[in-house]
Parts: C-alpha cells; structure tokens; sequence
C-alpha cells in the first residue's frame, strides 16, 4: 500500500485487508506501508496501527516522489509468492483476496489478477450515473476482453501480483495499472479478472475533480504508449478497432443504468473535455501527473473516513 496524506481512510484500507479470509495454506507475510511526505497524521495512524500488529511494516519517505517510487520500495522487501496492492483511499471487500487468489490458481508463469472496482456510496446527482456508467463500462469491458485474452491493462486499485512479476518500475510512470498490464503482457505473462473480487473506492464527488482524474489517466496512457510501444487497451482503442464489439459493451453497460441518456451524454463530455486537456498538456511547461493533486478530503465517501 502507498499512501501519502490519507490519514481518513487508513485505517478501514488496513482493515479491509487483514480481515480478509484467506484460503487453507496462504498466509500473509507482512504488510508494507509506504507514507511519502505526509503530513495530516497518516505515519502516526500507522505507527499505531504497526505496534498492534507486527505484520505491518511502515516505510517513510521524507519527499513525496509517487505511487511508483513507494511501489518500487514495496517491491524490493516482498518476499511472499503473491503481492497484494490496494490503494490507500480504498476498502477491499469481504471474499476479494480468496477471489484473487482463486483467479490466479493454475498460472504457469506470471501472473496479474485485478479486482472489480466498484464506485463508493452515492455522489451528488450531477456525477453520480456519471461515475456508475463509468465503472460499470470498466467492469464489462475487462469481462469481456480478459475472457478472450485481448487485454492489455490492469486496474490498481486492487491487484494481485504473481513474485515473478516484481521487476522495477521507471519511477516517472503515472499509470502504475496500465503500465504493468502492458509490460506484463510484452513478456506472455497472464492478465486475469476477478469480478467476485470487489473493492469499493473513494470516488470524487465533483466533476472538476472527476475530470482532473480522468485527465491524468489520459496522459498516463499516452506514456505508457511511449515507453513500451505499445499502447493499454482502452476502450476508446476498442471503439476504433472492433466498433462491433465497443457497441455490444456499451450497450451492456448501460442496461445496468438507472439514466443511462443522461449518464452517456455525461460521460461523452467529460471524456471530450479531458482529452483535451491533455493536449494542452503536451505544450510547455511541463506538467507533474506523477505527484498528482489528490482529490479533495471533503469529497471522500462517508464509508471511508473511518476514525
């Protein structure tokens, strides 16, 4: 787990994961904390958190350098078979680490299973079939082309990592998921999904924070496309290659939709509007989406800012 300033929702993170029910035989060996630069209380919640159980192994770093920088810092102390990551603003549900562990039986060589993002308790209105659409769009499109072994791209916020896969990553990279997924598979590793392996996320609860977010994905993807010459499945990408097959997703997902014109039309925009912002951001100066503004506290779901 890598966190910086995430002192609301550390703790039910923490617990979401060693309450798990783990399956006859798998235990866990530790569980390594990365804090960078925080400053609201999280090292302290941790320390804390650590002298209760010693599984829980706290590593600081006194500059904030990104999620990849802590990544790579937990790569080189794990020594179990399997890598558990969750995001620090995130709660992985009852059953998800059975779920993963199940999914990634059999694997011959390496292996990534991603769990089944699902957006937290309800937002406002205005974003709330928005982000629904969203991740339910996600969920179908990965059933999908993970089923067929089309996939190239993994979601972050709860994943599974065989020890083969533990190689450094370029510490510049924005999109640690996408990256994996694509780099993962240039080297015929295996990408699975697990539906049944649910983590409810902190979700922003605006749209400026919602675009902000789906801005840097963007720009993240553009440079995993750049780096590895091959860019993440998308399912933009999709659209373009196999309209067929984007249609018969989208239409699935929108089925699951209490709004799905209004949620559509929604999404469409924000979409248009981040990409374009990210051609802004191709022009100089250069941008950080490396140390990405986080989305504001205030626009945490309740369920995470557990006390």
């Amino acid at each position: 787990m890598a966190t910086f300033n995430d002192a609301p929702t550390i703790r039910g993170a923490v617990a979401s994961l060693l309450g798990q029910e783990l399956p006859d035989g798998v235990s866990w060996e530790h569980l390594w904390i990365v804090a960078s630069a925080s400053s609201d209380g999280t090292v302290e919640i941790l320390r804390e958190l650590s002298a209760r159980d010693s599984r829980i192994r706290v590593l600081t770093e006194p500059e904030r350098k990104g999620k990849v920088s802590a990544l790579n810092l937990i790569f080189r102390q794990a020594a179990g078979d399997y890598l558990a990551l969750l995001n620090a603003d995130d709660c992985a549900e009852p059953g998800a680490l059975r779920a993963l562990l199940s999914e990634a039986a059999g694997a011959a060589g390496p292996v990534a299973v991603m769990g089944r993002p699902l957006p937290g308790p309800k937002a406002p209105s205005a974003v709330r079939d928005i982000i629904g659409l969203l991740w339910e769009l996600h969920h179908c499109f990965h059933e999908e082309l993970v089923l067929h072994g089309q996939a190239a791209h993994l979601s972050d916020n709860l994943l599974l990592l065989s020890r083969s896969c533990l190689q450094p990553l370029p510490e510049d990279v924005i999109n640690d998921g996408a990256y994996l997924g694509v780099r993962l598979r240039e080297l015929g590793g295996e990408l699975r999904y697990a539906p049944c392996a649910k983590v409810v996320l902190s979700v922003p609860t605006s749209l400026a924070d919602h675009l902000s977010q789906r801005r840097r994905i963007h720009v993240g993807h553009r440079q995993v496309a750049k780096k590895l010459r091959r860019a993440p499945t998308t399912f933009q990408r999709a659209a373009v290659t196999d309209p067929r097959q984007a249609f018969r997703i989208l239409r699935k997902a929108l089925s699951e939709s209490a709004h799905p014109v209004r949620a559509l039309l929604g999404l469409s925009v924000l979409e248009a509007l981040a990409r374009l912002l990210v051609l802004w951001d191709l022009l100089p100066p250069e941008h950080d989406h490396v140390r990405w503004v986080r989305i504001r506290p205030e626009s945490l779901s309740p369920i995470h800012r557990v006390q």
